[in-house]
């Protein structure tokens, strides 16, 4: 049975701003110690094909980087190197392959070549879930230390063949932890990496990438969150309560009430700033129904857009502070879903 490489090479994203004094910096270089201790450890799925546990190394020889990236992204970021080696059947159970099959890349050159089409298919298989193993260990990585680690794009070689992964980013993460902190609620806990990642790991639809009970939908909009384009957008807000609603909320009425008792229940209640919860929501409806102010894709009023930015930011990291939180707790208390009920007591009169 033939055998399959693949290594990954994921430039890390410093905290921004950046300085050397800055919280996140240091706490960065803890997570990363914290998954390359991992190494060889962790245990991944990759479906059918089998569990590894993958060497998780920093790169100290960046050598062998200057013909997949530009000089300026090797000189500016660290490297986090991880391998994994899979046996590729020679079939794929219930799929007959055709003996034309061919994998043909973006520039139109025949990837696997020599090797039979059933094991190209299974490689090419291979490749997707290693990739979306690198994301999923990203997001298990900020439920545990939220808004600590970001990777730019990098790319995976798979014997001698090379893809790009996706940039991810952890800003909002970051800012949900900073407002968090400031006004005291919810509570963001720093969890153990491998410990967020053997509950993810239970998370089947998760793993598929596709949300079919409440927490894997929850699950699903946190992914959301980490793209780059969605910097300060109110998609992170409409994202951010996609996920809380999925855990908290049932039915079509009372959103805003079933979010706030529950989530008193579940996190515990705000000691001050309870407003804050009834300006989130306001903020969304009054946007998604056309009724608030906002700039334009190239706006000239800095000033008018300097108030709409820091009520959406607050917003945002409001809402990601509760579904990180949420998540958390869970975690912590190894549940896989939330269930709510009244209970009514009587007393003597």
């Amino acid at each position: 049975m033939e055998n399959t490489l693949l290594i990954a090479y994921l430039p890390i994203l410093e905290p921004w701003p950046y300085h050397i004094e800055d919280i996140f910096y240091k706490k960065l270089n803890s997570v990363l110690d914290e998954i390359h201790k991992l190494s060889d450890k962790l245990s991944i799925s990759f479906d059918q094909y089998g569990v590894v546990n993958p060497q998780i190394e920093l790169l100290n020889n960046k050598s062998q980087l200057k013909d997949w990236f530009e000089p300026q992204v090797i000189e500016n970021h660290e490297f986090t190197k991880i391998t994994v080696n899979l046996s590729v059947p020679e079939s794929i159970e219930g799929i007959e392959v055709e003996d034309n099959f061919r994998l043909i890349d973006s520039t139109g050159k025949e990837i696997y070549k020599d090797t039979k089409p059933a094991v190209q298919l299974n490689k090419h298989l291979i490749l997707r879930l290693f990739e979306k193993r690198i994301y999923d260990l990203v997001v298990a990585t900020n439920i545990a230390k939220p808004g600590t680690l970001g990777v730019s794009q990098g790319i995976i070689v798979q014997d001698g063949y090379k893809t790009k992964t996706e940039k991810m980013v952890s800003h909002s993460l970051r800012e949900a932890l900073i407002l968090a902190t400031a006004i005291g609620w919810p509570t963001l806990q720093e969890l153990e990496i491998a410990k967020v990642w053997r509950w993810l790991a239970d998370q089947q639809d998760f793993l598929d990438g596709y949300g079919e009970n409440p927490l894997s939908r929850a699950l699903g909009a946190l992914t959301y969150l980490f793209d780059e384009k969605f910097d300060l957008d109110p998609a992170l807000l409409l994202w951010a309560l996609v996920g809380v609603e999925a855990l908290y909320v049932r039915g079509q009425s009372g959103l805003i009430e079933q979010v706030r008792e529950k989530t008193k229940t579940f996190l515990g209640a705000p000691k001050a700033f309870k407003k804050k919860l009834q300006r989130m929501y306001d903020f969304r409806s009054r946007f998604v129904h056309g009724d608030l102010n906002f700039p334009g894709r190239h706006s000239l009023r800095e000033t008018q857009e300097m108030e709409y930015v820091r009520e959406l930011n607050e917003a945002i990291s409001l809402a990601i502070a509760i579904l990180i939180a949420s998540f958390q707790e869970l975690v912590v208390r190894d549940w896989k879903a939330l269930h709510f009920s009244y209970t009514v007591d009587g007393a003597d009169s």
